[in-house]
C-alpha cells in the first residue's frame, strides 16, 4: 500500500493503467497526465487501502508512464503536493512528493508455492 514514501500510481492494477492511459496524452511511449486522489479511489482498489486514501480529494497527481518497445510499463514518474494530510502525517503538508519507479523483469517465470500447513494458522 503507498505511504508518504512510495509510489502513489500501481500501472500494475488494469483500471488504474487503463485510466491514466485514458486521462493522459500520448507522445511516442510516454504517456503524460494528472489524476486526482478522487479518481484513484474510484479506480484503484491498492490506493483506496492505503495511508493517503484520507488526504484532500482533489489532490492532483501528474504522471509520466513511459511503455517499453513491448507495450509494457518501463517507468513510471509521479509527483503530487500533500494537502489535508491526516493527523499522524502534518509535517508532510505543503510537501511535494516525487516518486520515479522503473519496472523491468515482465514475462519472468514465477513459482510460488503454498506454505506448509505446519507453520500458518488462521
Amino acid at each position: 500500500m503507498p505511504s508518504e514514501y512510495d509510489q502513489v500510481l500501481n500501472p500494475t492494477e488494469p483500471a488504474t493503467l487503463s485510466a491514466l492511459l485514458k486521462k493522459g496524452g500520448r507522445s511516442g511511449n510516454t504517456v503524460t497526465g494528472t489524476i486526482t486522489f478522487r479518481d484513484l479511489r474510484q479506480v484503484s482498489a491498492w490506493f483506496s487501502r492505503s495511508d493517503l486514501r484520507s488526504w484532500a480529494s482533489d489532490t492532483e497527481v501528474s504522471y509520466k508512464l513511459t511503455l517499453g518497445s513491448n507495450g509494457l510499463v518501463s517507468r513510471l514518474w509521479s509527483s503530487f503536493t500533500a494537502k489535508g494530510v491526516s493527523e499522524n502525517s502534518e509535517d508532510f503538508e505543503g510537501s511535494t512528493i516525487i516518486v520515479d519507479t522503473r519496472y523491468a523483469g515482465w514475462g519472468a517465470k514465477v513459482s510460488i508455492k503454498a506454505p506448509d500447513p505446519r507453520t500458518v494458522t488462521e
